[in-house]
């Protein structure tokens, strides 16, 4: 005969369960709703969000079921374990978004010039594109511009931004940092459109009689010209004999031999970025890090083509345990998507793509504003589920 107390406490724990059930279960329907969205607008960023959300939705549905649980056997109070409950999602909604605020004061930090990083990649370059130190007035410049710069990209301003850095070339002419770091921020600025970028060829060019023998130079105009290509028929071409130009002042550096290669990618044309690169390689001379960036580069562009599997993981594998040890957050991040990327293009089992994913989501950890990131996940995520429906 059923005790009539525990069939008291049983209905009643059904009662207060209702309304959060119904509340879990609408939030489970909308995020199916708009992953449906989401893929039917090839929106890459907004995908990987539901995504991320949904894996967050896993958690609180975990979460809870534990809480309740214990109340039910435990507690006489099963609204009090409830209340407790939501708290504990409360907390772990808040650890999630605190990643992301994290991630963001970093970028902020970077703009304004506190982080020992952005200080460490200002230098100035001798003809050979090697580093050498600069004077602390000429970096307190740099970043001020930047700073002005970021300001103003944010409002839409973009004539004031190209005479920013025109400001700091007239003031530094011979200094071939300037010329670096405003090709670093028309390429990283969120908050330029890809029409604006067109600006970053105007202020590259107006230095180019003070660089003529410098090869570093030319390699800044190719990427001012790639910018343009889709918007102007000639920019291809400039940008390809721009890229020739560093060689021909430098033959024997590998290092421009890779950026030439680096151009044929940009364009599409695989093949010619296969070619350059490996002539980068087989020159010897160049430090170990331009070696491991070379090796890195030539298994994207394998991977891409989908030859040389062995050589292709080796190369991506050697490169980011190399560049583990780097204190540039981007710059590893860019390692751990090249092997992921690998691991994606040749992968055939459904372990060979989590081990691609898992490279991925690192990689979007360490730069969470690079969109291709994410969207080298989605792809991973993809071949995982063919393999499940498909073994």
């Amino acid at each position: 005969m059923n005790d009539p107390k525990q069939q008291e406490k049983s209905s009643s724990f059904a009662d207060k369960l209702i309304f959060p059930v119904i509340i879990l279960i609408c939030i489970f329907i909308l995020l199916i709703w708009f992953e449906a969205l989401a893929k039917e607008s090839n929106s890459t960023n907004f995908y990987y969000v539901i995504n991320e959300l949904r894996n967050i939705f896993v958690k609180i549905v975990a979460f809870m079921a534990m809480v309740v649980a214990f109340g039910y056997f435990y507690q006489h109070d099963i609204s009090e374990t409830i209340k407790k409950g939501f708290i504990g999602i409360g907390n772990i909604i808040g650890n999630e978004m605190q990643k992301v605020g994290k991630a963001a004061a970093s970028v902020q930090n970077y703009i304004d010039g506190q982080s020992p990083l952005a200080k460490a990649q200002i230098s100035d370059y001798d003809a050979s594109g090697n580093q050498n130190d600069i004077d602390i007035t000429t970096r307190e410049d740099i970043q001020n511009t930047e700073k002005l710069a970021s300001e103003f990209a944010q409002k839409g301003e973009s004539e004031k931004i190209r005479n920013q850095w025109l400001d700091l070339l007239k003031k530094y002419p011979k200094n071939i940092a300037i010329v670096e770091k405003a090709v670093n921020f028309y390429e990283n600025n969120e908050f330029l459109r890809e029409e604006e970028k067109k600006e970053l060829l105007k202020i590259v060019v107006s230095a180019e009689d003070n660089f003529k023998t410098n090869p570093l130079y030319y390699k800044y105009l190719s990427i001012s010209y790639l910018y343009l290509h889709n918007l102007n028929d000639d920019a291809k071409e400039k940008a390809i004999e721009a890229s020739e130009k560093s060689i021909s002042l430098d033959p024997n550096n590998p290092k421009w031999h890779r950026a030439l290669g680096y151009v044929h990618y940009w364009l599409k044309e695989i093949d010619k970025a296969i070619f350059y690169t490996e002539k980068a390689l087989s020159i010897k001379g160049g430090n170990e890090e331009e070696i491991y960036e070379t090796k890195n580069n030539l298994a994207f562009y394998y991977a891409m083509k989908k030859i040389n599997k062995e050589e292709a993981l080796e190369y991506a594998t050697e490169s980011l345990e190399y560049f583990k040890k780097h204190t540039d957050n981007k710059l590893k991040a860019m390692h751990f998507d090249t092997l992921g990327y690998v691991q994606l293009r040749f992968g055939e089992t459904k372990n060979d793509f989590e081990h691609s994913l898992a490279n991925f989501r690192t990689a979007s950890e360490l730069d969470p504003y690079e969109n291709a990131y994410f969207a080298h996940q989605q792809e991973a995520l993809k071949a995982i589920s063919y393999t499940i429906n498909n073994p």
